[in-house]
């Protein structure tokens, strides 16, 4: 079982072959993905919310590694999709799935697999974001949203304005040994 990707490599995400990883590949899928299913008011893409991750781990001051792996933390769903989370944790096998395969790309693209310290703090960066997303994107806003700090929000929002898609792809290119 195999998918083509962007540049034509083949690629089997419940059995990668490393070699067949690439950073354009995944920067490409990630720029065409929607968030939620694609169910948003506009369409609203997983390069943007992995950038605003970025954002907020820069804001808060974490290092270079740290704000790199938020950027990545959702690189397997450019082989795997953006399943949204309710079916992603019924579907039987797909969560670690999704884990092996990123831990994979982790590994290609030569970025330290995450301490549970630093896997925390990226989640609680993608949870902020993730948050913030649906009480403004979601068109019922049923979304609980807990006490977030709005400012740090705009901040990110504004380094990840800063960084943009052209920056996503370079500082991507820049970390990575694959070429």
């Amino acid at each position: 079982m195999y998918i083509e990707t962007y540049t034509g490599r083949a690629i089997d995400p419940f059995n990668p072959d490393p070699t067949q990883i690439h950073p354009d590949d995944i920067f490409h899928a990630l720029t065409q993905i929607n968030r939620f299913g694609g169910h948003t008011k506009i369409p609203y893409i997983v390069a943007e919310h992995s950038l605003l991750v970025m954002g907020i781990l820069n804001v808060q001051g974490h290092d270079e590694t740290v704000q790199l792996q938020g950027l990545m933390h959702d690189a397997a769903e450019a082989y795997m999709g953006d399943v949204p989370t309710p079916i992603k944790t019924a579907w039987p096998g797909f969560i670690e799935a999704e884990e092996r395969l990123l831990r994979v790309i982790f590994d290609r693209m030569e970025i330290p697999w995450w301490t549970d310290e630093q896997r925390q703090v990226v989640h609680e960066a993608d949870q902020m974001a993730l948050h913030v997303e649906a009480k403004v994107l979601m068109p019922l806003k049923v979304w609980k949203v807990p006490e977030v700090d709005f400012e740090l929000i705009f901040q990110a929002h504004m380094a990840k304005g800063t960084f943009g898609m052209r920056h996503w792809y370079e500082r991507l290119h820049a970390v990575c040994a694959v070429r």
